[in-house]
């Protein structure tokens, strides 16, 4: 018996999905921490302790989001929570 070369295997065969759950979580983050960071980054003068507590928040929530859910909904629902705790929590410090 001899051995045939051809197969109809495919040389190189593509993953069937590129990106997992837990990757598109660490994009959104990282997306999100890139929009709080550019928008400080616009403001003309120096933020309000309400503003810097507002993103400190955000960036915590988004972050911990990310870790207990594992989903973008987790992620942004996390942001969106830590922003407002951070900006009720730093309304009145001068």
């Amino acid at each position: 018996m001899t051995a045939s070369l051809h197969t109809n295997k495919p040389l190189h065969s593509a993953p069937a999905a590129s990106f997992s759950a837990r990757s598109g979580a660490r994009s959104a983050t990282v997306i999100t921490l890139l929009a709080l960071s550019l928008s400080l980054g616009a403001c003309a003068s120096r933020p309000t302790h309400q503003q810097v507590g507002t993103v400190a928040g955000a960036v915590v929530g988004g972050a911990t989001g990310s870790v207990l859910f594992g989903s973008t909904l987790g992620t942004v629902a996390g942001a969106a929570a830590g922003a407002l705790a951070g900006s009720e929590l730093t309304k009145h410090r001068r």
